[in-house]
């Protein structure tokens, strides 16, 4: 787990808690919290904070510290995630990223907010990373929410076996279900993986009656044309989705990759706006598809 978010209002209808888990089989180059796709525990570095004292170098059993670069502390290559370093530095300019959830300690917390819950028509969202990549995590703690009578949403990519997918719907009250493109040779070039299992997912959880809402990041370089969204609106207009959310390119995650010391590889200088995506908006409106943009 990377995070909980309390009194979130974009991840699903109403007030939210979110909470993120560590891990995705996707590596998309947008994605807005790259400390979510790797399953190991991370380090964010914060040179800013740092004063070079090298406490962290005296403490790591691997040689993985170095005090050469301002920019980055940590030797990723060499380091074996055993977190003394993160431990010892009296600045806190490193942080671990993942830890243990802490099951019965969320739980109390979000049985303190059920009345936001009720009054604004929200519930909990489980978000990632990707949670059908802990299908009996997922699956158990549905079960606990549900059993508090709170509404359950799980915001995925779709990319799971069905057998891991298909026993979570009957505690699922909202699915939120990215689609990056149609087209099976572009999802792989960008994201690393096929987009088969995917819309086969989708196709599933829609006719299974869970209620479905589609989310499709406008990336720059990647699905930001006509020809791409008109394909993935021909698709779905087939099926009975409770309707589309366009989110628009934004350069938000990009501080994250440089807290992890990775490049970040999208090279288009500015966040999209409404005004840019408005032309997709109506391709889902002219097939009578409730669109919003941003969700």
């Amino acid at each position: 787990m990377t995070n909980i978010q309390r009194y979130s209002l974009n991840d699903g209808p109403g007030m939210r808690t979110t909470i993120f888990l560590k891990g995705c089989p996707l590596h998309c180059p947008w994605c807005h919290n790259p400390e979510t796709q790797s399953f190991q525990p991370d380090i964010f570095f914060r040179p800013d904070q740092c004063m070079q004292c090298g406490i962290c170098l005296e403490v790591c059993p691997n040689q993985a510290i170095t005090l050469e670069n301002k920019e980055e502390r940590v030797i990723r290559e060499q380091c074996c995630l055993c977190m003394a370093c993160v431990n010892k530095c009296p600045h806190k300019a490193l942080e671990r990223i993942g830890l243990p959830h802490d099951e019965k300690q969320f739980l109390k917390e979000i049985s303190s907010d059920t009345i936001f819950y009720r009054n604004s028509g929200g519930g909990i969202t489980i978000s990632g990373g990707e949670p059908l990549s802990f299908p009996d995590y997922v699956l158990d703690l549905l079960i606990k929410i549900k059993a508090m009578n709170i509404k359950t949403c799980i915001d995925t990519c779709g990319y799971a076996d069905w057998m891991d997918v298909a026993p979570l719907i009957p505690y699922l009250d909202l699915v939120l279900f990215d689609i990056k493109c149609i087209d099976a040779e572009l999802h792989q070039k960008h994201t690393g993986v096929s987009n088969e299992k995917i819309l086969t997912n989708f196709v599933n959880l829609v006719k299974s009656g869970v209620k479905t809402r589609v989310r499709i990041p406008i990336i720059p370089g990647f699905n930001h044309h006509m020809q791409e969204i008109e394909k993935i609106a021909d698709f779905i207009q087939e099926y009975p989705v409770e309707g589309v959310d366009i989110l628009p390119y934004h350069r938000f995650g990009q501080v994250k990759y440089r807290l992890l010391n990775r490049p970040y590889e999208i090279k288009f200088e500015r966040d999209l706006t409404k005004d840019d995506v408005r032309p997709y908006e109506n391709i889902f409106k002219l097939r009578n598809i409730p669109t919003t943009i941003g969700g």
